[in-house]
């Protein structure tokens, strides 16, 4: 066994207090980087990769309500991960949950709907701009996020192939969207929405392509199935920026989907304490060379 079985139901145990605090933990920052930057206007670069990654923080939330690690209530769990993280994020939660479990359960083979994410990278740096610039990342991402794909065909675009589900989250989106514009509307507040809002949420789609291609990318087709998932360690700074809220201990989270992600750091120690070879671990910087430079 990789951990004992008394670790494994140590670090199993779900807080919903440790998943609310780390909901309102990202909303408190991106509110503290907005009030920030507009008192001090020449703070608004950092404010803007800042927030960024606190939506990204928000869109692994998701993850976490996809593995009911938010709250031991699903209920509870499904509240908070799809009105305070997904549907901000415009994500489906219903739609995200039916493609991540089919990826777990099939990584690494044709079945795998995140398989499209393995051969993305090596990509010419001309043509990645023009998926950028012209809103192909941001079209793929809403194709594979949302139930979009049910309406839109698009070829070409960097993203997963369409999935029929039964569930929908479209009149949730439809309810909340309403109550934004509304408010946007009555308060003047179109212009801070842009700057403080899209902006950073239009930044964070490459950033978020870029840990979901190094997450598995050149180690798919491993025969043993543990080192089919990147763990990625390095200068916390880098990881932290770019893999928050643990996401860089993937091969941990592939092992043990039970665990939630405040409780990884943990995992990673013991695992690699006891075996360092168990699973797949590759630094940063030389996972970026093996992934978009091989």
């Amino acid at each position: 066994m990789i951990l004992s079985a008394a670790d494994i139901n140590r670090l199993e145990k779900i807080s919903t207090l440790r998943g609310v605090v780390s909901i309102l933990g990202s909303w408190l920052v991106i509110a503290g980087a907005i009030t920030l930057s507009a008192q001090f206007s020449w703070l608004y670069p950092l404010a803007v990769l800042v927030i960024a990654n606190r939506i990204m923080a928000l869109g692994l939330l998701v993850h976490e309500g996809i593995h009911q690690l938010l709250s031991p209530s699903l209920r509870l769990n499904d509240l908070l991960a799809r009105y305070l993280c997904a549907i901000p994020t415009v994500i489906s939660l219903s739609k995200w949950r039916v493609r991540h479990l089919i990826h777990h359960r099939f990584v690494g083979t044709s079945a795998d709907y995140d398989a499209y994410l393995y051969t993305y990278f090596p990509l010419p740096i001309g043509r990645f701009l023009k998926q950028l610039l012209s809103g192909q990342v941001f079209l793929g991402h809403l194709l594979y996020f949302t139930d979009l794909d049910r309406v839109l065909k698009l070829k070409g675009l960097p993203t997963a192939p369409a999935l029929k589900s039964k569930e929908s989250d479209a009149v949730s989106f439809l309810l909340f969207y309403v109550v934004v514009v509304v408010v946007l509307s009555v308060f003047g507040w179109w212009m801070e929405f842009l700057l403080f809002w899209i902006v950073p949420y239009l930044l964070c789609q490459p950033m978020t392509l870029l840990y979901n291609c190094l997450e598995h990318s050149g180690i798919y087709g491993n025969a043993d199935e543990n080192h089919r998932s990147r763990t990625i360690t390095g200068s916390r700074l880098l990881v932290g920026l770019f893999m928050p809220l643990n996401v860089n201990y993937h091969g941990e989270h592939h092992r043990f989907p039970k665990i939630p992600q405040y409780n990884l750091s943990q995992v990673h120690q013991l695992v690699f304490s006891t075996n360092p070879r168990v699973l797949f671990y590759q630094d940063f910087v030389d996972t970026l060379k093996n992934v978009i430079l091989r």
